[in-house]
């Protein structure tokens, strides 16, 4: 979903990403964790759905930011000295993330409302710092993953496998290409 937020903008609103108009997306990617499912998940996906829009892509930098706000705002610190505004757009795995690389862009007046020195910064968890950002129009999106829906989804499936059922037996869910894992139904937050 991350990279259908990039791909929208990208396709409507070009010019507020392709700031050097090479047609490319110059991106870095924090990443969770090494090893981490969710995080190769949240990855691969941001990414393919970026290809899947035909939207050209350049990987400058990915660093595993172990979900952390401060280890992301020092990736992107440093980065940003060897990079400069190369950078057009950040995928974090995470808004925590998300949030230490818009701290680290705003001490080089990044994201601070010019919409010339503006880097599109996406996340995950729609926590209420990322939205308050995006409505303010200084971070791209997040998508919500909805605790009331991700606890019923626990709770019923809990049930299910105590009970000897199938874990989705009597629910609207379905496994993902894993067969371990169910995909809850996300919102994606973007401010166009």
């Amino acid at each position: 979903m991350e990279g259908e937020i990039l791909a929208n903008e990208w396709n409507t609103n070009r010019d507020s990403i392709d700031k050097n108009h090479d047609g490319i997306m110059q991106y870095v990617l924090l990443e969770g964790e090494r090893n981490n499912l969710v995080a190769a998940d949240r990855t691969k996906y941001s990414l393919l759905a970026l290809s899947e829009a035909g939207v050209k892509t350049q990987e400058l930098e990915r660093v595993f930011a172990y979900w952390s706000k401060e280890l992301a705002k020092e990736a992107i610190e440093s980065i940003f000295l060897k990079t400069g505004p190369k950078i057009e757009a950040i995928i974090a795995n995470d808004d925590s993330m998300a949030l230490g690389a818009i701290e680290a862009l705003q001490s080089y007046g990044y994201n601070l409302g010019d919409k010339e020195k503006n880097i599109a910064v996406v996340g995950v968890e729609g926590l209420p710092e990322s939205q308050k950002l995006i409505s303010e129009r200084l971070m791209l999106g997040t998508i919500f993953q909805d605790p009331k829906a991700m606890a019923e989804a626990l709770y019923t499936i809990g049930m299910n496998m105590v009970q000897g059922r199938d874990a989705i037996e009597g629910t609207n869910y379905q496994f993902d290409q894993t067969g371990v894992a169910i995909r809850i139904p996300n919102q994606i937050i973007y401010k166009k």
